[in-house]
Order: structure tokens, then sequence, then C-alpha cells
């Protein structure tokens, strides 16, 4: 996702790990990284895809007004 060329939001970038974002390849390791540090990294996708099916505040698509909601597979 170079800055002086245009990927639209969503196209794949390194390696398939990631997601052009604003200009930027958004991955799991390096999210994670920007909010816990330089040591943090993404975990398995099982773990996504438990978590967030279940809804809870741990987990979730979203909110509804005060309701998490849950993932779909």
């Amino acid at each position: 996702c170079p800055p002086n060329l245009h990927k639209q939001d969503g196209y794949a970038c390194n390696q398939n790990q990631g997601r052009c974002y604003n200009g930027e390849c958004k991955t799991r390791d390096n999210q994670c990284q920007y909010i816990w540090g330089t040591k943090a990294a993404g975990s398995d996708k099982f773990c996504y895809e438990k978590l967030n099916t279940e809804g809870t505040e741990k987990g979730n698509c979203g909110k509804d007004g005060d309701r998490w909601i849950q993932c779909s597979k």
C-alpha cells in the first residue's frame, strides 16, 4: 500500500497477511504491536473465530445499543 499508489481499502497486502486501509497495510501483528507494544503478535485464527462468535466484550462484531453482536463464521 505505497503512499504514491492508490489501492482500494480491503486489497490484500503483505503476502496476503493483511489488508490495505487508508494507504497502510494492516495485519493482525502490526495492529497488536501498535496497541500492546513491539513484543505483541496476533493470535491463531481459531482464537478469533471462537471469541468473535460468542458476542462478548472480548470478541464481537460491534454493538447494537448495549448489546454485543456475535460474528458469523
